[in-house]
């Protein structure tokens, strides 16, 4: 295919007197041309891949390092400027501790460190972060050890909340006299978070701690552990209150806390399953829960579906709730809204199939 450029070119050629002694071919002029162009063109193609290709390796870089990172339930991403790196220290006289929040630049994100300060260095107690911003609930780090024989966890919690308070796995047995544990606390500017730290006088107390509860700034209650010390798996109920089937760290006791009172159980040395209520709260308060709890048999893990069945006019609210509770086995938690004080009745059997393939059945009356 020829142009109107081209066929003026070589009718200009064509009637050129060419100098001595150099040779000139316009179809060569034209076909160098072309290949200039093309190469250009080529070039410009091959740049622009090469761009592509660095931008989406990129993206799976940062992808695949933003996965690897823990993910705390919470918001998709960060209220808090990035790049804030806002700190507080808090203690007990000569005994203090510190909370360092760092957001991460361009990627979004946050990290914390707890530690404690010694002669003036930084003797880091706990490290964790993640992506988006942290889960609105209290987190811990692991406790060290005070002046004078106390032991001392360091965390963070969203501001506003109030009556933070330890619970125990050894239930009403263990210490509930405010004068063994104390909670301090220090802003962390412009986090919407704020440091804490919590105190006991006694390491016996700590042996047996769980986990905290407090009002969360909506005036539910809220359930946390992260204290290293077992496990404790909240429980959202439907007014937005929480409650924590929990299990011990030395495998023999497990149970539930809920609005300030916690159960204790002895776990069966036979593996076999297991049936619970409790009743927490004055009735017609938002805070009152009547609700039944109990573990599979051992070994059943890794439940894909559960069903239950309910005593002739019972009914329940919400779905039943499965939790992991590691060597103690797979518990669940069903809140009732019927009014038979002995709500253990009115569960009759709870049937289940795995991921695996395999399904059972437990009767309970």
């Amino acid at each position: 295919m020829t142009t109107r450029l081209e066929d003026d070119l070589r009718a200009a050629l064509s009637g050129a007197t060419a100098p001595s002694a150099l040779s000139f071919d316009p179809d060569a002029v034209l076909r160098q041309g072309r290949r200039t162009v093309h190469t250009r063109r080529a070039i410009r193609a091959c740049v622009v891949g090469l761009v592509t290709l660095a931008v989406a390796a990129t993206g799976v870089a940062v992808a695949t390092r933003d996965q690897a990172r823990p993910r705390p339930a919470g918001p998709a991403r960060s209220t808090t400027p990035a790049g804030l790196r806002p700190s507080a220290t808090l203690g007990w006289g000569t005994d203090r501790f510190g909370v360092d929040y760092l957001t991460r630049d361009g990627l979004g994100g946050y990290d914390i460190r707890v530690y404690r300060l010694k002669n003036g260095v930084r003797e880091q107690l706990g490290a964790w972060g993640g992506s988006g911003s942290p889960a609105a609930s209290v987190l811990f780090g692991p406790g060290a050890a005070g002046v004078d024989g106390t032991v001392v966890h360091v965390g963070v919690a969203p501001s506003g909340i109030s009556g933070l308070r330890p619970f125990f796995s050894a239930g009403d047995q263990a210490p509930a006299d405010p004068a063994r544990w104390e909670v301090r606390t220090a802003p962390l500017g412009g986090t919407g978070f704020e440091a804490v730290a919590v105190r006991f006088t006694s390491t016996a107390d700590v042996q047996h701690l769980a986990g905290f509860d407090y009002t969360g700034v909506d005036g539910s209650l809220k359930v946390t552990g992260g204290v290293e010390t077992g496990t404790v798996a909240p429980v959202t109920l439907l007014t937005g209150d929480e409650a924590a089937l929990w299990a011990d760290e030395y495998g023999s006791t497990w149970g539930i806390h809920a609005a300030g009172v916690t159960r204790a159980d002895d776990l069966p040395k036979d593996g076999t399953a297991l049936l619970s209520a409790m009743t927490v709260g004055a009735e017609g308060s938002p805070h009152f829960h009547r609700l039944v709890y109990g573990l599979l048999p051992r070994g059943v893990t890794k439940v894909q579906q559960v069903r239950y069945t309910l005593a002739p006019g019972a009914s329940a609210r919400g779905d039943l709730e499965l939790r992991d509770l590691g060597s103690a086995g797979t518990a669940f938690l069903l809140e009732l809204s019927s009014i038979d004080p002995d709500a253990t009745r009115q569960v009759t059997s709870i049937t289940w199939t795995t991921f695996d393939g395999r399904s059972g059945r437990q009767s309970f009356h």
